[in-house]
């Protein structure tokens, strides 16, 4: 694994919920708290990448933004607008640059395997995107795509991790439905043995 990293022109750097201490608005520390152990990628170098990592979104988009648009930079520009926009808690915003990510790194040159690594990383960071817009089904198939793209470390995180989280909130949910459920019941059977 290491080999084939070391030999791609591009890597990707991971943003995990700790990487950014500082806080934008309210929302992004609502954002934050929900990716909950998911990972966000960018890729080291480009444009914009660093003032993301570093949590200055604004900046990171305002020079994606003025860069020059040309096809070999695309990908790269895509992903930092996507994971910028998912810090700011812009998703529909962050969907459209995961999808065109996903897009744009078919038409780059360059090795096949390396190719479908970058577009793992894009549809799972889309499936982030969807997983925080509370569109479930949208994330799982991301996920589930990235998978079959490619199933690298960072992927099956990803997947793992929303698996455990899209478990705990269902339970969860059923757990409080059947106390509602059961309150009510009970209500109801009070309410019956008092008219008698």
């Amino acid at each position: 694994m290491k080999s084939r990293m070391g030999k791609m022109s591009m890597f990707a750097l991971l943003l995990g919920t700790t990487a950014s201490a500082v806080a934008v608005a309210a929302k992004s520390v609502a954002t934050e708290a929900k990716l909950n152990g998911l990972k966000l990628a960018v890729v080291k170098n480009a444009i914009g990448s660093d003032e993301i990592v570093e949590g200055k979104y604004q900046l990171g988009l305002s020079k994606l933004n003025s860069a020059p648009k040309d096809l070999a930079s695309s990908y790269n520009q895509e992903m930092g607008m996507c994971v910028a926009n998912i810090k700011l808690n812009k998703l529909s915003l962050a969907d459209s640059a995961c999808s065109n990510a996903i897009r744009q790194i078919d038409k780059v040159n360059g090795p096949t395997h390396q190719k479908q690594y970058l577009k793992s990383l894009a549809y799972s960071n889309r499936g982030i995107v969807r997983y925080l817009a509370d569109d479930s089904l949208g994330a799982y198939e991301d996920f589930t795509s990235a998978m079959l793209v490619d199933n690298n470390t960072i992927v099956k995180g990803n997947l793992l991790t929303f698996k455990q989280m899209s478990f705990t909130t269902n339970h969860q949910s059923t757990a409080s439905n059947n106390a509602i459920y059961q309150v009510k019941h009970y209500k109801t059977q009070t309410t019956a043995s008092l008219s008698e």
